[in-house]
């Protein structure tokens, strides 16, 4: 009779409902009860809705506080990823530029200059203005394994 003057750790204060459980479903829990510490059925039942319930609020939550703390690391790397995306477009655009003139052996006029450095203003405008810089690390990390390799 322990088992009915406890549920759930807790005093017979309990109230009791009739609820219908699939068969396999019963079956199931009889067989992982004791892994739960309960010693009665009502005992599981209860550990397990309160299971639930945590879960339930817990996990929303903790979804909306993971979404949170997100947004506030977005919004402070923002502009700092704005600035970089300006810099390194600056910077490609003239790297392109001064690609070309190692690529012709020969001297430009003014007017070719500045037609090389629309033409690679142009180029790097395909990528709208975003370099990622992920991308360039794993290309320059992947060129100096294979560097590294080669010895």
């Amino acid at each position: 009779m322990k088992n009915d003057k406890k549920i759930n750790n807790e005093t017979k204060e309990g109230i009791r409902k009739t609820i219908y459980i699939g068969e396999t479903l019963v079956k199931r829990a009889e067989l992982v009860k004791e892994l739960a510490g309960a010693d009665s059925f009502s005992a599981f039942v209860s550990k397990a809705l309160e299971r639930y319930i945590t879960q339930l609020v817990v996990g929303s939550n903790n979804e909306l506080l993971t979404q949170e703390i997100k947004k506030a690391i977005d919004d402070s790397l923002a502009p700092i990823d704005r600035r970089l995306s300006k810099a390194l477009y600056r910077y490609a655009v003239e790297l392109d530029m001064l690609s070309q003139f190692v690529g012709f052996d020969n001297d430009f006029s003014w007017d070719q200059i500045e037609y090389i450095r629309k033409e690679a203003g142009r180029r790097i405008a395909q990528m709208r203005g975003k370099i990622d810089v992920g991308e360039i690390i794993g290309e320059m990390s992947t060129e100096n394994e294979e560097y590294y390799d080669e010895d």
